[in-house]
């Protein structure tokens, strides 16, 4: 019978021939083969190829004795072939060894533990067969044998991945690893929980140890290589481990960019061997049946933010290598369009290995980025940053309000931004930089001045100043980060709460904290806001929050908005602004306020008369939004939402309007398509939806147009209401619900009027 072999007591493996000269007298050959488990993004498959057991130590014992008679190594295609000199008859076994001896410059060995071997160090092997009363002049044609799943199949599909490992590194860096890849799986049954990871500290090389579960895991495997190729090859790897989450987007740097590479490297090991998704990274449940999944992901989606996120590290290095050849869900396709930057793992392994291996600094993306773009020729600099942010969020560029660098060059703030709490985005790129911030400050107001969604390893450190310069109040992190805990550098913001003792101006410093010197730069948000506000500040009030008027074609009307302030010491300045209902600035013809800004002392209110033109407004309804916008710390914008409804002058125009009406319902293509939410003028970020509605036998049909990312999730309602017959135009400005601008990416629009419904495309492009 086939089994697996213990052995625990076979120090004998140590056991050679004797110097006395021996001939022949058997050869016995045969081929050892694993049977495999195939595993795609949903888990396993269910299909289990075999494959050959390569390079590993093969054994002749005397069953009885354990004796080992001769040994060698099988071949590629898992063939070996052992000449045995022998003077007696006895059994024979015959086993392979997930161990390297018999192969030169090859140092690799799989061990396996269970609950009654938990030390054990003698390498795994596995029995192909037991040839009783034979004949020392006989030869042995084992014939084919194979290792399967759960029956010694775990070990020796480990042992093959750490030679494709081996073989890739010699490929990359010219040469075998020189020292012992020793890896240590777990079978205790008894065991609940689950563990993969590297451990320097075992052995010359450091040692790889898997739980249970990930015997077939191949992705889990390399990774975990990774780790071995990091530290002996350019020690280019200052991770400083302990528990790490997928899609933590606010770890360590250092440890992101040490557990994003091993992912990365694993993945071009995948893509060199030949495998279909080289892509893809899959964490099983230890069940070959399909369906059974902890988890898995394509490093060409983007499951991770920033610098401070392995996911987005290991995936932003995947783009600088993928191509239309790679062999992803999408062949033939380069899955980063317009970046053209198909570049050999060579370039990035020799940047990582040689070049980054001198610096004393801790090591990570940043640092990579800095070295690729100063040791490469043509590093495409521009274009590896766009990549970088555009696909992943990684932030290597200076902020929009540079320079900002000084006291006297800070950015001004609104009063609405700051009575709002909007939040200013920053960067600390390059090394060293400032950013500073100023606004007018109420002596009644409390405020508070934070930075919050620290990514790229921000750490920030705040400070408030009065106009000559005096720091009068200053914070630098929020708490103390904890190994192992779940976006744990989310405790390096700040938050500095501060009220002034007179009204004027403050000015906000923030720059990186100079107790933390794992990286340079670092992405962040500022939100200056009230918290508590006294009776003395300005208290804008308004005497409605929503005006509607009908009228016929032709016809004008008018309505008064009253506006207050019901301070007690402090004035009022406001600003009217009209608005469509998606926040996009836009100037009505048929709205006209008798006044745009005012000033109002405590206590006292302005009229402000509306005036609406039916001949400037479309049949219908015709929906605005005015914004009221002033330096009242708990209601800096006030909404009022303004609804024309414009019907036919009489029986003879309803009669003749059908006739230049469209004759059918339509939905066009957004112009422009793709739109860009970061470059060129206003104008050119909102995308343009037109749309026509038939006279229908009807004076209006209830229209829905409404914006769908890629998962048919809801994103923007653009229309919802009663739209009359005619050529309709509405626009989108990128933005969501809450008026977050939206990440780049194919987005769909979908339109249903009456029993009409049409889905589109648009793209996204920040």
């Amino acid at each position: 019978m086939r089994c697996l072999r213990s052995l625990a007591c076979s120090m004998l493996l140590l056991v050679f021939f004797s110097a006395t000269a021996l001939h022949a007298d058997f050869t016995a050959r045969g081929r050892f083969l694993y049977q495999d488990l195939e595993i795609d993004l949903s888990g396993f498959t269910g299909r289990r190829p075999e494959k050959p057991i390569r390079l590993a130590d093969v054994l002749i014992l005397d069953q009885n004795t354990n004796t080992v008679l001769a040994q060698g190594a099988t071949d590629l295609n898992g063939e070996f072939e052992v000449a045995v000199p022998d003077n007696q008859t006895r059994a024979i076994a015959i086993l392979v060894v997930a161990n390297s001896n018999n192969t030169p410059n090859l140092f690799q060995a799989v061990v396996v533990q269970t609950s009654t071997n938990r030390n054990g160090n003698t390498p795994h092997a596995f029995e192909g067969g037991v040839f009783a009363n034979h004949s020392p002049s006989q030869d042995i044609a084992m014939g084919s044998a194979v290792a399967r799943y759960h029956q010694g199949g775990e070990p020796f599909n480990t042992y093959d991945t750490i030679l494709d490992c081996a073989d890739f590194l010699q490929l990359v860096d010219g040469a075998r690893p020189a020292q012992s890849i020793k890896t240590v799986i777990n079978f205790d049954i008894t065991r609940t929980d689950d563990f993969a990871y590297y451990n320097s500290n075992a052995g010359p090389g450091g040692g790889i140890f898997l739980g249970p579960d990930y015997g077939y895991d191949d992705t889990i495997i390399l990774h975990e290589l990774g780790h071995y190729i990091e530290r002996n090859f350019g020690d280019f790897d200052d991770n400083p481990g302990d528990r790490h989450f997928i899609g933590d987007n606010a770890q360590n740097p250092l440890l992101s960019w040490g557990e994003g590479w091993a992912t990365f490297w694993g993945s071009n090991v995948r893509l060199w061997r030949g495998d279909l998704h080289p892509n893809t990274y899959v964490n099983s449940v230890g069940d070959s049946t399909p369906g059974n999944l902890s988890f898995s992901y394509d490093l060409e989606l983007r499951t991770g933010e920033s610098a401070s996120s392995e996911n987005a590290v290991q995936s932003a290095l995947w783009d600088m290598t993928d191509g239309p050849s790679t062999p992803d869900f999408t062949p033939g396709v380069d899955d980063e369009p317009g970046y053209q930057m198909t570049r050999a793992f060579s370039d990035t392994w020799l940047t990582a290995s040689l070049a980054m291996s001198g610096l004393t600094e801790p090591q990570s993306l940043e640092d990579f980025f800095d070295t690729w773009n100063l040791g490469v020729s043509n590093p495409q600099t521009e274009t590896l940053r766009q990549m970088f942010f555009g696909n992943h969020n990684v932030q290597f560029f200076p902020d929009a309000f540079e320079g900002d660098n000084t006291q006297t060059q800070a950015v001004r703030l609104s009063f609405a931004q700051v009575g709002s709490g909007a939040a200013t985005h920053h960067t600390h790129y390059p090394q060293g930089d400032e950013d500073w911030l100023a606004f007018d400050a109420f002596a009644s107001v409390k405020y508070s001045i934070s930075t919050n969604t620290m990514r790229d390893g921000a750490d920030t450190y705040l400070s408030v100043h009065d106009a000559e310069s005096v720091e009068l109040a200053a914070n630098d992190n929020v708490g103390t980060p904890q190994a192992g805990q779940n976006n744990a550098f989310e405790v390096l913001r700040s938050d500095v709460q501060f009220q002034p003792a007179q009204n004027g101006p403050l000015f906000i410093r923030s720059r990186r904290s100079p107790s933390n010197s794992n990286v340079k730069y670092g992405h962040y948000n500022l939100v200056i806001a009230a918290v508590t506000v006294g009776p003395e500040a300005p208290n804008l009030q308004l005497s409605t929050a929503a005006i509607t008027v009908s009228a016929r074609r032709g016809e004008t009307r008018e309505r008064n908005l009253l506006i207050t302030n019901t301070g007690t010491q402090d004035t009022l300045v406001y600003a009217l602004q009209e608005q469509l209902r998606n926040f996009t600035v836009f100037d009505f013809p048929w709205l006209t306020p008798s006044r745009l800004a005012g000033t109002l002392a405590p206590g006292k209110a302005d009229t402000v008369t509306l005036f609406f033109d039916s001949d400037s407004a479309s049949l219908g309804q015709n929906i605005a939004r005015l914004e009221v916008q002033s330096n009242d710390p708990n209601n800096s914008i006030r909404p009022v939402a303004v609804v024309l409804t414009v019907t036919q002058t009489s029986a003879v125009d309803e009669q003749l309007a059908p006739l230049a009406l469209p004759t059918a319902f339509s939905l066009g293509q957004s112009y422009p398509n793709p739109f860009s939410l970061a470059h060129g003028a206003a104008s050119a970020r909102i995308a343009k939806v037109a749309y026509d509605i038939p006279a229908h036998g009807r004076s209006a049909v209830w229209v829905t147009l409404r914006v769908y990312d890629i998962l048919g999730r809801a994103v923007r309602t653009l229309v919802n209401q009663t739209m009359a017959p005619g050529a309709h135009e509405t626009r989108w400005d990128g933005r969501d619900e809450s008026g977050a601008l939206v990440g780049n990416g194919l987005y769909f629009y979908k339109i249903a009027a009456a029993d009409y419904v049409a889905v589109r495309k648009l793209t996204v492009v920040r």
